[in-house]
């Protein structure tokens, strides 16, 4: 009732635990994945998971994952936020 009469400010605060990654690390992956896909090298799942754990080893933040290494559910959540990012399994080329 005191949000609705608006006598308590109203807070604008993200539901779950912190991210991991800053909004500019994260863009900055997704320009990683937009780019090497624009080439032909698609991201897996398991490079850009390692990219990850590559930027928190190096910076040494503390974090909640344990051992640094994200898995599927971090996946899942960073393609719900990015939409633009598909994942498609590549055609296998013959010697042709």
């Amino acid at each position: 009732m005191d949000k609705l009469a608006g006598r308590t400010p109203e807070h604008r605060a993200k539901l779950g635990p912190s991210t991991v990654l800053t909004a500019a690390e994260e863009n900055a992956l997704v320009e990683y994945c937009s780019g090497r896909a624009s080439i032909g090298y698609q991201v897996t799942r398991n490079e850009l998971c390692l990219e990850v754990k590559t930027i928190i080893d190096c910076d040494g933040r503390t974090n909640p994952i344990p051992n640094n290494t994200t898995g599927r559910d971090w996946f899942n959540a960073f393609n719900s936020v990015h939409s633009e990012l598909t994942e498609r399994t590549p055609m296998k080329l013959g010697h042709q």
